[in-house]
């Protein structure tokens, strides 16, 4: 199959436009299927060229799309989708050439044991943070929160690896395992903002890991620190609880060079749900100048 200049728009359903705010598509392109039964099992796509529009407010967004392949198979009664190299541009800016593919499987009450909910795994690597942003508000209809967290973060940096798994009906349940390079963030809540973070991550929002290397590194902690912190070098892995009991953030054997300070140790920061917050240090510490000192002092 062979077609160009494809407008996609009459082949969307009225419910995938009032919920990506998908406006316009357009697409040149050829396709090889392979049929069992009466049924599609797998395909090849080759997209020549497209562009596609949507609009989040007042703001208009603009993909294009030269020469690049998608393989479409069949898992189990789902779909799978595998792009072997990402030639896009979104809002006239080239992507990384990343690898991306998705599975989504719908609900399955007929497995043996607990029914399979609805769900999408999503793996990709190589990918510019700030670039992914601009693809957000088509999800916004059917996952708001992670809209409205990624818009609050305002994330930049590379993903080298990414692995997500979401369960469409509880996305808060979302698993995932990552690892980036010279990552940024804002702060939003109890996490504080960084800058120039590289490590990895594994887990979801309730319980995970994550290690750090932090090198020239300014953290703003409006909440908890006085002053933003200056970090030269840091290292570590650290753990998170998040649950209705309240938030545990702990570490072990981390070390932290900052300005006028270096530390090596444990801590342990609480905040319950219903009581004051705590944080214990156990680390050996060497302050080199001690007017320096307040920075360190949580509010």
């Amino acid at each position: 199959l062979q077609a160009d200049n494809i407008d996609m728009k009459p082949w969307l359903s009225r419910w995938m436009k009032n919920t990506t705010g998908l406006e316009s598509a357009d697409f040149s392109l050829a396709a090889w299927l392979n049929v069992r039964d009466g049924d599609i099992h797998s395909g090849d796509v080759f997209l020549n060229h497209g562009t596609a529009n949507w609009g989040e407010g007042s703001d208009a967004h603009r993909l294009n799309v030269d020469d690049m392949t998608l393989h479409v198979s069949r898992q189990e009664n789902g779909w799978q989708v595998d792009v072997p190299e990402l030639n896009l541009a979104t809002d006239g800016v080239a992507w990384p050439k990343g690898r991306l593919s998705a599975l989504w499987l719908p609900k399955n009450e007929h497995m043996l044991g607990p029914d399979r909910q609805e769900a999408l795994r999503v793996r990709a690597s190589n990918l510019a943070l700030e670039r992914v942003s601009t693809l957000l508000p088509l999800l916004s209809g059917t996952t708001p929160e992670l809209k409205a967290r990624w818009d609050e973060l305002q994330p930049t940096g590379t993903l080298n690896t990414v692995a997500v798994d979401i369960p469409l009906q509880q996305p808060e349940r979302t698993r995932f395992q990552a690892n980036w390079q010279d990552v940024s963030w804002k702060q939003w809540k109890l996490l504080p903002g960084v800058d120039h973070f590289s490590g990895s991550a594994r887990g979801s929002a309730e319980r995970g890991q994550v290690s750090v290397e932090l090198k020239q590194s300014t953290l703003p902690y409006v909440d908890m620190f006085r002053a933003p912190l200056e970090i030269k070098q840091a290292s570590g892995t650290i753990d998170w609880r998040n649950d209705a009991q309240g938030l545990a953030l702990w570490s072990h054997g981390l070390d932290v060079q900052a300005k006028s300070l270096w530390a090596n140790g444990d801590f342990r920061y609480e905040q319950p749900a219903k009581q004051e917050p705590k944080l214990d240090i156990l680390a050996g510490i060497r302050l080199t100048d001690a007017a320096d000192a307040w920075r360190y002092y949580p509010e």
